[in-house]
């Protein structure tokens, strides 16, 4: 699905970027990327409870179907719709796929949240060949990294547990 998504959204981003195209299409491109993302979240997240509602007032008896609800559906749906009103207001620089796509898969700010922008996130992922890898930087993160485990692994597991023996 997210992988659709994307080429949906690069696609429709791309053209509306096109300064040839007429503001008439433009505004029916941009209405027609945003409601193939809602249709597609609302599908996702209410399809069971519509039909689960509906059996019960109409007293029928329509199979609910049991979707899978795939993981951060909601960030990367807003994130692209953002970036597409970005894009037709002209407020978006022309990205290539592989960097539109990290920017709506990068899932440890998608669960995180919030919705951040393209143009926040995008320029983070270039590398700059002129700097110079900070090893003590990298040291000291997982330095962190490994004492915050620790704590998490040694604190939080055996309280829990303590918690479920009282």
């Amino acid at each position: 699905l997210i992988l659709a998504s994307i080429g949906f959204n690069y696609t429709v981003g791309t053209v509306l970027e096109r300064p040839s195209l007429p503001r008439p299409r433009k505004v029916a491109l941009l209405a027609l990327g945003v409601t193939v993302n809602l249709v597609l979240l609302g599908y996702y997240k209410y399809a069971g409870f519509v039909v689960e509602n509906w059996n019960a007032i109409a007293g029928a008896a329509n199979p609910v179907p049991h979707i899978v609800l795939p993981l951060a559906i909601s960030f990367f749906t807003f994130h692209q719709i953002a970036y597409l009103v970005d894009v037709y207001e002209g407020k978006s620089n022309r990205y290539s796929l592989l960097d539109f796509s990290l920017f709506v898969s990068f899932f440890p700010q998608l669960i995180a949240g919030p919705i951040v922008r393209h143009n926040e996130l995008v320029p983070q992922f270039a590398l700059d060949p002129r700097r110079e890898w900070m090893w003590a930087g990298i040291g000291a993160g997982l330095v962190m990294f490994t004492v915050g485990f620790g704590k998490k692994v040694l604190l939080a597991v055996n309280k829990a547990e303590g918690m479920a023996d009282s």
